[in-house]
């Protein structure tokens, strides 16, 4: 069998097939900085300031990194 680059062979075992599901390992530490009220996230997502509006965008920010 000819592949498309022009090498012969099944395929098996080339650097060109890659497995999608390689297990990783990932260290993962979790600190806690602060607690935020669940009414003050839903706030500035509304777009609703509050005293702690700042700190709830800080903490979405940690989030979604």
């Amino acid at each position: 069998m000819t592949t498309a680059n022009g090498s012969s062979g099944t395929g098996i075992g080339s650097p060109d097939v890659r497995c999608p599901f390689q297990p990783k390992m990932v260290r993962l530490d979790i600190n806690y900085a602060a607690k935020i009220p669940t009414k003050a996230i839903t706030d500035a997502l509304c777009g609703l300031e509050s005293h702690n509006s700042r700190e709830v965008l800080s903490v979405l920010d940690i989030i979604l990194r």
